[in-house]
């Protein structure tokens, strides 16, 4: 190979490399361990800023159709925490390469039908519009509990 076509080869990796990668991430970290008869869970997740800069960022957690689930579908309340699991977020500031931890509670009332399933989408967007991350659904049954042996 020509020295010619080897610098390209590592400049088009070299690009897309740069531009491959979301400047906005979203993961989760720890999926909730209780039984699904329980009436609230806790997911622990981490969004990225991989931007040159300081963002704001808006959390947002959602009722969704999105997931390959049945039609009947119930909807549920979803919460941002912090980390104690006490203080609300709708948004948060994440330097320039750093990630931020926080939690998502989904949690249903007393009247949420039984036997259904729901679909929470949860993503972040950077305060100014520019970009938003990729979406992390959360799947959660409601079982009846006079279904259990």
């Amino acid at each position: 190979m020509n020295f010619k076509a080897t610098i390209c080869i590592l400049f088009f990796l070299m690009v897309s490399f740069m531009f491959g990668q979301n400047q906005l991430e979203l993961a989760i970290l720890e999926k909730s361990e209780l039984p699904t008869s329980q009436p609230e869970h806790f997911y622990l997740l981490n969004v990225t800023n991989n931007s040159t800069e300081s963002k704001v960022i808006d959390l947002f957690a959602i009722n969704s159709v999105d997931c390959d689930l049945p039609n009947n579908q119930t909807v549920l309340n979803q919460d941002i925490l912090d980390l104690d699991k006490t203080t609300a977020l709708a948004e948060v500031i994440v330097d320039a390469g750093e990630s931020r931890k926080f939690y998502i509670k989904v949690y249903r009332s007393l009247n949420t039908p039984l036997e259904r399933w729901n679909c929470s989408k949860v993503y972040a967007k950077y305060k100014d519009n520019s970009e938003t991350s990729n979406y992390v659904y959360i799947k959660t049954f409601i079982p009846n509990p006079d279904n259990f042996n």
